[in-house]
């Protein structure tokens, strides 16, 4: 085994042991380079390329976090109790539901957050480079936690969405959503979500059939209109007609549904504010830090863990790398010592009958012969000793 399948199989390691830490189930299976949908036990995430091991570390990353939060936050019962029916509005209504797991990762840890902000930029990406439509599931995830976190994971998502995003937008500029205070909450979450997907689809067939009403107009408008420019043809043969102010009309005519351009509406990032406040304390809340549990702590002797022949080997090979390493760890070792070193405040006990001449009073024999000489003495003061425990996390 080569250098590079060494450190993927370590990559891989890392993997599987921070799926199964953050979703705080260990027994869980995860399964490298297969097109098998998740189960309830399984994280299935696609092979290393190692043609592009950067980019595919990052795409890694980013699926077995979400499909780690999923498996937290995720309650498949209420999911099913409250899935509709419909297949395009129970498409976006999952998409919805994974994007409720990760908000809540997402607050809760930082280094998930950015896992899958890099994620989601790298699909944004690869849909650019394909020429891909977003699916409306997609377009929905992706313009709604753009909504709910106030930053613009690309400017180019607008080119490549779905065109549900008009009516998104429109609603969504209308509407003060309430939702991330019930990021927690999945069934109120769901309910919120509901009534939303439901006003955006319900606006986006009106649309399309007004669009629609409209173009048969316009159709039944020119054939007319053709029809009266031929018969005045044929009755005024002498004449030529020019209509330019219908022309004039024609082109100042604005189209109500344009959608604004990303960056541009000021009202709409006046309205987001509050959302994202709240997010934002709710983040600071969430980084405190504290121990969580420690069920399942254990501590093992290090002869269980390799036997006097193996360790012997390995510390050989320690000793072996680190002889360059001799002359710079006895340094700090000095530099470490020095800061630990407890403060002893020391005092003089001055003139005693035994003890350390005191030279400082030996004039005053000079001047005064009778004067018996003075001596002095050091004292220690009390004083606690340093205690250092050093936690080695391997």
């Amino acid at each position: 085994m080569n250098k590079e399948d060494k450190n993927i199989n370590i990559f891989k390691k890392s993997i599987e042991s921070t799926v199964k830490a953050v979703s705080n189930k260990p027994d869980i299976s995860i399964l490298f380079g297969t097109d098998k949908k998740n189960s309830h036990q399984d994280v299935n995430l696609p092979e290393i390329d190692k043609a592009n091991l950067r980019e595919s570390k990052l795409n890694i990353r980013g699926k077995s976090d979400s499909a780690s939060l999923i498996q937290k936050y995720h309650d498949s019962k209420i999911h099913k109790r409250m899935c509709p029916k419909k297949l395009e509005t129970k498409e976006i209504f999952d998409e919805i539901e994974f994007l409720r797991c990760e908000l809540l990762g997402s607050l809760k840890y930082p280094g998930i957050k950015k896992n899958l902000f890099n994620y989601d930029q790298e699909i944004i990406r690869d849909k650019i480079n394909e020429d891909i439509k977003l699916t409306k599931s997609e377009t929905f995830k992706f313009f709604l936690k753009n909504n709910i976190l106030g930053s613009a994971i690309s400017s180019d998502l607008f080119k490549i969405s779905d065109p549900i995003i008009k009516s998104l937008n429109k609603i969504l500029k209308n509407k003060d959503l309430q939702i991330l205070d019930k990021v927690s909450r999945q069934k109120e979450f769901s309910e919120e979500v509901l009534k939303l997907i439901n006003e955006v689809i319900d606006d986006q067939l009106y649309n399309e059939e007004e669009r629609k009403d409209n173009n048969e107009d316009e159709d039944k408008d020119q054939e007319s209109e053709t029809q009266d420019n031929n018969k005045q043809a044929e009755e005024y043969q002498t004449f030529e007609i020019a209509d330019t102010a219908e022309h004039q009309n024609t082109d100042s005519i604005e189209n109500p549904d344009s959608l604004d351009e990303p960056g541009d509406n000021k009202e709409s990032s006046a309205d987001n504010s509050s959302p994202m406040n709240d997010f934002n304390d709710q983040e600071e809340t969430a980084l405190k830090y504290s121990v969580y549990t420690k069920r399942f702590d254990s501590i093992i002797t290090a002869e269980k863990l390799c036997d006097i022949e193996e360790a012997s080997k390995l510390r050989k090979q320690l000793d072996k790398q680190t002889e360059k390493l001799d002359s710079t760890i006895t340094i700090l070792a000095n530099k470490l010592q020095r800061k630990l070193l407890s403060k002893q405040n020391r005092w003089w006990e001055f003139d005693l009958e035994e003890g350390i001449l005191d030279s400082g009073k030996l004039s005053r024999i000079i001047t005064s012969p009778e004067s018996s000489l003075s001596y002095k003495k050091e004292k220690d003061t009390e004083f606690k000793d340093t205690v250092v425990t050093l936690l080695i996390d391997n």
